[in-house]
């Protein structure tokens, strides 16, 4: 994937070299807020969370997990409990 992404790359380099040199530098501003509403869209559609924010997700995941393995656990030492004689 990453060596289709650098392709793609190199083609577009390619294409705006080749749009620069036939049509001159008109259309720079256009391909300015082309590239600014891209920029605009995929910081939307994949925010990029702060450090702390990271740190916080990953934490509070970790706890969901802890919680569970430890409802897991009581439930096997009940059952186990519930199954021995007295």
């Amino acid at each position: 994937l990453s060596a289709y992404a650098t392709r793609i790359g190199h083609r577009l380099s390619t294409a705006t070299a080749a749009a620069t040199a036939s049509y001159g530098t008109d259309l720079v501003p256009v391909f300015a807020k082309q590239q600014q509403a891209i920029d605009e869209e995929f910081e939307h559609l994949f925010p990029h969370p702060s450090v702390d924010e990271w740190v916080g997700r990953m934490r509070s995941r970790a706890e969901e997990r802890i919680d569970i393995d430890a409802a897991a656990v009581i439930d096997e030492i009940r059952e186990n409990q519930s199954k021995s004689p007295s």
